[in-house]
């Protein structure tokens, strides 16, 4: 049974980064450049993770996605997530990622137990993408897609819609992912370490509908699901998914939690308030009170908090949390 927070909600979905490192440096995630800082002593060892996510499991949390950063540039994922799979904790296991190792990876993934993945993927165009992702090669990751379709992944693709810079391939991106079998989804731009770059680049879902044009039409929600797109039918292209984070925050019906490469657990993903499960894993060898501390941590999530008021910023970059 899912734990209940104090506004209702279940909290069964957890979100692990398994680091803070990424091969890219995309300028939304990580604007300021820079290799992830966590030393190896600083992060969750796979045995202190293992030991974790068997709480979170026992706490009712069936869905596990694992991010970074850039999760496969992590040694030994597959093995871990074999592991995790094996031992049948969750429901569902995917992860998110940028897609440059896929070619290597796709069928390791697929064989430890992956079945569906989202690739971020902010442009078609191969200079626009490098100039996006500091240097990004986009052939190397369409090739991974590909890869990742023959070893049997569902894939989403993710683009972050940026005013200015990427919103001219609206259209492209939509039949692109028509062609080639994968459902798109747009997220507006979010303002971690907000400035004025943020103001002039964010684009709404009422925004990026309306280049789509006049036969964009809402799908009917299923109420089944927790799921934050929104999603509408093109024209002939299918269906296009639309995550207004901003304009439309779904906070009432938020299930997720997140727990960072450093063993912090963050219970929203723009609010900083965390507690740290790797020093409480190292101060206690109690599990009834570790799992009743984490209980205790997760019914005060909050139950909103307005990224777009104030100026707000937060102390960490999207490639530490994991998004």
């Amino acid at each position: 049974m899912a734990v209940t927070d104090y506004f209702g909600r279940e909290i069964d979905y957890l979100r692990f980064s398994v680091t803070d490192r990424c091969n890219f440096r995309c300028l939304y995630c990580n604007p300021l450049g820079g290799a992830g800082k966590l030393t190896h002593a600083d992060i969750l060892t796979y045995e202190e993770a293992e030991r974790l996510l068997g709480h979170f499991s026992s706490l009712g949390i069936v869905k596990l996605r694992l991010t970074g950063g850039e999760p496969l540039v992590r040694k030994g994922l597959t093995d871990f997530i074999a592991r995790i799979n094996a031992r049948g904790l969750f429901r569902e296991i995917s992860l998110t990622t940028n897609g440059l190792l896929l070619e290597d990876y796709a069928e390791k993934i697929f064989s430890a137990g992956i079945r569906r993945i989202n690739i971020s993927l902010d442009s078609i165009r191969p200079e626009r993408f490098s100039q996006i992702t500091g240097g990004g090669d986009l052939g190397r990751v369409l090739r991974g897609m590909n890869k990742a379709k023959a070893a049997g992944l569902g894939i989403k693709m993710n683009t972050v819609i940026m005013k200015g810079l990427n919103d001219d391939e609206i259209i492209d991106i939509i039949n692109f992912g028509h062609e080639n079998s994968i459902s798109v989804r747009f997220i507006e731009y979010m303002p971690f370490l907000m400035n004025e770059d943020y103001r002039k680049k964010f684009m709404s879902m009422a925004e990026i509908l309306e280049r789509v044009g006049e036969s964009i039409r809402r799908m009917p929600d299923d109420d089944g699901k927790k799921e934050v797109a929104r999603y509408f039918l093109a024209g002939q292209n299918g269906m296009v998914g639309v995550i207004p984070s901003i304009s439309h925050p779904f906070c009432d019906k938020c299930n997720r939690i997140r727990l960072l490469s450093s063993g912090r657990l963050r219970l929203c993903l723009y609010d900083d308030y965390e507690i740290n499960l790797k020093q409480l894993l190292n101060n206690s060898g109690d599990d009834n009170k570790i799992a009743a501390v984490i209980r205790e941590f997760i019914v005060n999530k909050p139950y909103s908090f307005n990224p777009g008021a104030g100026g707000y910023g937060g102390k960490r970059r999207m490639s530490e949390i994991g998004g």
